[in-house]
């Protein structure tokens, strides 16, 4: 082979072998920018589906905001219609006992308390019944009623009915205690009968 020949060759051979080493480059920028676009791709894909689940987080929270703001809107107006309900319920039963008050059946009803009282209050030291001002005239019935038992004026007893006090216990028959239980006991149905409705 000549000379020529032998460089022809091996320029040739060089050739081939920059072709060869231009592919490999070639695939490999191809390989590596697949590889960047497609990271490119997942980072946006993550970030898509984290930015998605903080809208739907927020979404939720704005979303559970206004539901506990219509869930204490809608106690407090249930606690407004309880105690209107409660108010009407007692303002009638209130004015029933006042009624009562200025009836003749109320000075046998006060000597039944005084008596009922002594009885359940007896062998107690200091037991005094205390009565409101305008019951005043019926001390010395209530006190022959329940067995000489001292009846004072009080400012414990407003609607009507008796309180008889001693150092062990109290034996409460006043109308404002009465009505205090009816407001408790009526409160708590009307709660019930809510609840059932929610319920429902």
């Amino acid at each position: 082979m000549t000379e020529k020949k032998k460089t022809e060759a091996f320029l040739a051979a060089i050739s081939y072998a920059g072709d060869v080493e231009a592919d490999r480059i070639k695939e490999e920028g191809i390989r590596r920018a697949e590889e960047r676009i497609s990271a490119a791709r997942e980072e946006a894909r993550a970030e898509a589906e984290a930015a998605a689940a903080r809208e739907i987080k927020r979404a939720e929270l704005r979303e559970a905001a206004r539901v506990s703001e219509a869930e204490s809107a809608l106690s407090a107006e249930v606690a407004k219609e309880r105690e209107a309900a409660v108010t009407r319920i007692l303002g009638r039963a209130e004015n029933k006992l006042v009624w009562f008050t200025a009836t003749p059946g109320y000075e046998e009803y006060m000597k039944n308390a005084a008596a009922r009282t002594a009885k359940m209050t007896e062998g107690e030291e200091d037991r005094v019944i205390l009565i409101r001002e305008q019951d005043e005239r019926l001390a010395d019935a209530l006190s022959e009623a329940a067995g000489g038992i001292p009846v004072r004026v009080s400012d414990s007893v407003a609607v009507g009915g008796l309180i008889c006090d001693s150092r062990g216990m109290t034996c409460d028959l006043s109308f404002g205690s009465a009505i205090g239980s009816m407001r408790e006991t009526v409160s708590r149905e009307f709660e019930k009968a809510m609840r059932g409705e929610a319920e429902k």
